[in-house]
C-alpha cells in the first residue's frame, strides 16, 4: 500500500505501510512514526506517493515551509465563442479561486488564433489586440501580463481538472500572487541582441534596467515564429545562458491555426499607464523574469524514437547535408538522402509507415559521449531533399563531425518518455521529503508541441492529465511550434529549441532550511490519537 493523497481534502491516508505513517507534530512539522492502526493525517502540501521501503526506519521529523505569506496560482480555461466573454469567464474563474486579500501580481495568457479567423454570424472576426486591454478591464490593477497566441491552449476547468482545447476558440489564463518575488516583464527585438563576441556588459540590460545580473532570475519565454526560424531565438537563449548560467529558461514559440500568424503579449511599463494599450507584438521574444522567493523545476519529455544507425556528417554546404558515414564504419558512406533511403529499406513495415508520416533529424548535443540515448539528441526539421546533390536541407546549420540519427514521432515512445520523466520527478520529491525539505510544486506551466495532443495520443488531455496524476496543481499552457528548455532535466544549459517535445515548468517556493529540534519519542497515545 502507498500513501494516497486526496487533493480535495488535502489529507494523506496512511494505509498498510509496513507499520509506518506520516503525520504532523504540534510544531507543524511532518513526522514519520509507527502507529497501531490506519489513520487520517492532515498535510498542508501533498507529498508524492510513498512505498514502505522509501520511508525512514526510525521516527523522523521534517520541516515545512513557513506559512507566512503564501504564493497562489489560479488557472482557468474557457471555450466561449466570443473573445470578450471568454476573457470575462477566465478572469472570473481565476479571481474566484483567489483567497481573500490576495491580489494577482502576474497573469500568463494564451489565446487561440481561432478568434481572429473569419466566421459566419454576428460575432465575426475579433481583434486579438483587444485581449490584454479587456483582461485588464476585468482584473483592475493588473500590471504584468505576458503570453502569446496558440493553435491550442491548456487550463483548469471548474472541476479542477486540466483540459486541452486544440484548433477551437479558447483562452487559458493563470493568475499568480507572488509575495517575495520580483516580477519583470520584458520584450526583446532582433536588433536588441548583441553580437556573438559581445561581453557580459552588452547583455546586462537586454531585459530592462529592472533586471539585475545579481537577481539570477528564472525566465519564462514566448517567441515569435520568425524570430525562432531565423536563428535569433537561439542567439538570445545562448546569451541568457552566458549571463545566467545557473537558472532555467523555459517557454515556447507562438503558434497559429490556418493562415493566422502568431502574436505575443507583454505589458511594458508604458502600457500600464494606458488602459487601452494593446500590449501585442509581432516580432522578437517576450517573457517575464522571476527572482526572489521562487524556484522553477523543468521536466523535458521527448516524443520521438530513433531508427537506423548513428551517422557522422562528413560534408555540408550551409544547411545542406551532402555526405555522411555510418559512425565508426568509414566504408558506409552515403549522401544525406541516401542515408535516409538506407534506413527506410532496413526498417520494419510499421517503422516505414512512421517514416512516411514524417521523419526528422536528431542531432547529438554531446560530441564526446560514447553511448548516446534518445534524450541526447535535439530534434531538427528536415525541410527538403536536394535532387541535384542528394543532400538533406535541414532547418539549422550543421558542421562536419557532428553525429546524427533519423527520428520519427511515435505514440508509444512519447508515452514512455513522459512517464519516465514523471517517475523521476516523483523520486526526486520523495528524496527531498526524506531529507527534511518539503517543497512540492504549487503550479505548472505546460509547453507542448503541436504535433502531440490528440493527433499523436488519440485521446484528449494526455500530457496535462499525466502530470496532474503526479502533482495535483493548477496547470496552464499552450501547444507551440517549438519548445524552449534545457537539453534534459539533469543539465540546465544549454537551453535549446525542441520539437515534438513537452516541457513542464514546475513552480515552487525556494526551499527552506530544515528546522533543527530535539527528537521526541512518539508515545502509544500519539499513535492512536
Amino acid at each position: 500500500g502507498a500513501v494516497r493523497v486526496s487533493s480535495d481534502e488535502q489529507k494523506v491516508w496512511c494505509g498498510d505501510l509496513g507499520k509506518s505513517w506520516v503525520g504532523r507534530s504540534p510544531e507543524g512539522r511532518l513526522r514519520v512514526g509507527r502507529p497501531r492502526q490506519r489513520e487520517w493525517v492532515r498535510q498542508r502540501n501533498p507529498v508524492m506517493a510513498l512505498s514502505p521501503e522509501d520511508l525512514p526506519a526510525q521516527e523522523e521529523e521534517v520541516s515545512v515551509p513557513d506559512k507566512g505569506q503564501e504564493m497562489h496560482w489560479c488557472s482557468a480555461i474557457s471555450s466561449n465563442a466570443s473573445l470578450t466573454e471568454a476573457l470575462a469567464d477566465v478572469a472570473a474563474q481565476a479571481l474566484a479561486a483567489f483567497p481573500e486579500g490576495a491580489r494577482p501580481d502576474l497573469a500568463i495568457l494564451f489565446v487561440s488564433t481561432r478568434y481572429a479567423m473569419p466566421r459566419i454570424g454576428p460575432l465575426g472576426r475579433e481583434s486579438l489586440a483587444d485581449a490584454v486591454p479587456k483582461l485588464r478591464t476585468f482584473i483592475p490593477g493588473l500590471r504584468a501580463v505576458v503570453g502569446c497566441t496558440a493553435s491550442g491552449v491548456v487550463g483548469m476547468t471548474s472541476r479542477e481538472v486540466p483540459r486541452e482545447v486544440e484548433d477551437k476558440p479558447a483562452i487559458s489564463l493563470i493568475l499568480a500572487s507572488l509575495p517575495g518575488v520580483k516580477v519583470s516583464p520584458f520584450h526583446v527585438l532582433p536588433d536588441d541582441i548583441p553580437d556573438g563576441d559581445a561581453g557580459p556588459a552588452a547583455w546586462a540590460n537586454i531585459l530592462g534596467s529592472s533586471v539585475q545580473t545579481s537577481d539570477r532570475p528564472a525566465l519564462l519565454l514566448f517567441a515569435d515564429p520568425s524570430f525562432a526560424m531565423k536563428g535569433e531565438l537561439a542567439r538570445f537563449v545562448q546569451g541568457m545562458d552566458f549571463l545566467y548560467p545557473g537558472t532555467v529558461k523555459l517557454g515556447g514559440v507562438a503558434s497559429a491555426t490556418g493562415p493566422s500568424r502568431g502574436h505575443l503579449f507583454c505589458t511594458r511599463p508604458r502600457d500600464v499607464l494606458m488602459q487601452t494599450a494593446s500590449s501585442m507584438y509581432d516580432s522578437g521574444v517576450v517573457g517575464v523574469a522571476l527572482s526572489g522567493d521562487i524556484e522553477i523545476e523543468p521536466i523535458v519529455a521527448y516524443g520521438c524514437r530513433a531508427l537506423g544507425p548513428l551517422f557522422e556528417i562528413r560534408k555540408v554546404q550551409g544547411n545542406l547535408i551532402t555526405e555522411v558515414e555510418v559512425s565508426g564504419h568509414s566504408a558506409g558512406v552515403y549522401s544525406g538522402a541516401g542515408a535516409l533511403k538506407h534506413v527506410f529499406e532496413r526498417s520494419e513495415p510499421f517503422e516505414r509507415s512512421l517514416i512516411q508520416s514524417g521523419v526528422v533529424l536528431g542531432v547529438a548535443q554531446d560530441e564526446f559521449k560514447d553511448k548516446l540515448e534518445d534524450e541526447d539528441f535535439v530534434v531538427r526539421q528536415i525541410i527538403s531533399m536536394d535532387e541535384k546533390t542528394g543532400g538533406l536541407n535541414v532547418a539549422v546549420g550543421l558542421r562536419p563531425g557532428q553525429r546524427i540519427r533519423f527520428l520519427v514521432r511515435d505514440r508509444e515512445t512519447a508515452e514512455q518518455r513522459l512517464d519516465l520523466q514523471l517517475q523521476r520527478f516523483k523520486r526526486t520529491q520523495l528524496s527531498a521529503v526524506l531529507r527534511g525539505s518539503v517543497n512540492p510544486p504549487v503550479a505548472a506551466l505546460m509547453f507542448a508541441c503541436e504535433g502531440r495532443g490528440v493527433g499523436l495520443f488519440r485521446q484528449p488531455d494526455h500530457d496535462s492529465s499525466s502530470l496532474h496524476q503526479f502533482a495535483s496543481v493548477p496547470v496552464t499552457g499552450f501547444f507551440s511550434s517549438g519548445e524552449i528548455g534545457p537539453a534534459n532535466d539533469k543539465r540546465l544549459i544549454p537551453t535549446l529549441l525542441h520539437m515534438f517535445t513537452t516541457v513542464f515548468a514546475l513552480i515552487k517556493r525556494r526551499p527552506r532550511v530544515p528546522n533543527s529540534f530535539p527528537r521526541q519519542r512518539i508515545s502509544d497515545e500519539d499513535e492512536t490519537n
